[in-house]
């Protein structure tokens, strides 16, 4: 390992430590969210580091290139400083879309994670939203009461939430957080991480992926337009993680 990535990983470190909603000095239980997470096998279908600064097209750092497109609607998206370098500030309707393309069909579960700063605000926040053809999809957000959720939506009639509630963490603190979803389809169960450690699980019925229809980071139109919130270094892979998997810590090593 060279210097200069001592001295990176050293600085991320005491960064995320003063940045992030360190729970487990709490003593309550649950992982270390900066525990780094080792296992090369995973199936990492986009990374973006959203550090483009002034430009309205976001790259992918795998090998599938999904770069997103920012479409406005009725708001602007700025670029920010952010955990590392730089991040998106969100409002309104802005959203960055990534299109249809087949790498975000996914039939073997997801695990979608990044890092998130949100503003002191009551309505809701659409962070990340995936649809399928079917009208089946999901999207990973905060609800109006700051706790961190995972919806599951079926056609225009069913919504299943995984949302915390006891000892939830309100996430509208100004401070960066690390929130994660994750879906496995063998069990039907759907779990939502904040800084590492599960805020709540649940079985997901009646819900299956298709084909991919759309992929954003934001709002759609047809939604209520979100508040003011900044993302920085966003993960999907094409695989549920374990508990052990679900690792803020995983970004900053790509």
């Amino acid at each position: 390992m060279g210097f200069l990535t001592i001295i990176f990983l050293l600085v991320l470190t005491v960064t995320m430590w003063n940045g992030a909603d360190v729970r487990a000095q709490q003593g309550s239980g649950g992982q270390d969210p900066f525990e780094f997470f080792t296992n090369s096998s995973f199936q990492q279908i986009g990374s973006w580091s959203l550090d483009e600064n002034g430009q309205t097209n976001f790259l992918d750092r795998t090998t599938n290139h999904l770069t997103g497109n920012l479409q406005p609607f009725l708001s602007t998206a700025d670029s920010v400083p952010g955990l590392i370098s730089n991040a998106l500030s969100i409002t309104g309707h802005s959203v960055v879309n990534f299109g249809s393309n087949s790498a975000l069909n996914l039939s073997q579960g997801f695990t979608i994670s990044a890092w998130v700063r949100g503003s002191n605000a009551t309505e809701k926040t659409v962070l990340t939203r995936w649809e399928g053809i079917s009208g089946n999809g999901w999207e990973m957000g905060i609800g109006g009461n700051g706790v961190a959720q995972l919806q599951f939506l079926a056609g225009s009639s069913t919504t299943q939430m995984v949302v915390g509630v006891r000892d939830a963490l309100n996430v509208r603190d100004g401070r960066w957080h690390h929130l994660a979803g994750v879906y496995d389809p063998a069990q039907s169960k759907a779990t939502i991480y904040v800084d590492g450690w599960p805020e709540s699980s649940r079985t997901i019925i009646n819900w299956n992926p298709s084909t991919i229809q759309s992929f954003i980071f934001g709002s759609p139109a047809s939604q209520s337009p979100n508040p003011t919130f900044t993302l920085d270094e966003v993960q999907l892979y094409g695989v549920p993680f374990s508990h052990t998997g679900v690792d803020p810590s995983q970004p900053s090593i790509n």
